[in-house]
């Protein structure tokens, strides 16, 4: 099994070096170019137990890249794990859900027959219906 994870949100980060540690091929997919290339450089750029040695072991076995090109990190992947921000919207508060449209849209574009596009982002329950 193979995955992407678009988007820069630090959850995404963490639960990408898990599956990484659990043997799946995962490549992370990103606009910002200094996310990517650190992340590449094994540098932890969130808080997490173990999350460096996750990284930094996965990075070196060849299970966990990093990519800014969207199209290279959709490619390969069975799952394309959504993983963007979800800011709150004024007024009412509700999830701000422009981040996903945008990015699903993107995927969209490149994506092949078989592949499934999952939301790991943040939001309400009833959101995906």
């Amino acid at each position: 099994v193979a995955g992407t994870s678009v988007g820069e949100g630090t959850g995404g980060w963490v639960w990408e070096g898990g599956l990484a540690e659990w043997g799946v091929r995962v490549t992370w997919g990103g606009r910002e170019p200094k996310s990517a290339g650190g992340l590449e450089r094994e540098v932890a750029t969130s808080v997490g137990p173990g999350l460096e040695v996750w990284r930094s072991r996965n990075v070196r076995e060849g299970r966990l890249g990093f990519t800014t090109d969207i199209a290279e990190a959709v490619a390969t992947a069975d799952v394309v794990f959504i993983a963007v921000g979800t800011p709150s919207r004024r007024g009412g508060g509700e999830a701000d859900l422009s981040y996903i449209m945008a990015a699903a849209d993107e995927i969209a574009q490149v994506m092949q027959p078989g592949q499934v596009i999952a939301i790991k982002s943040t939001v309400e329950v009833g959101t995906n219906e």
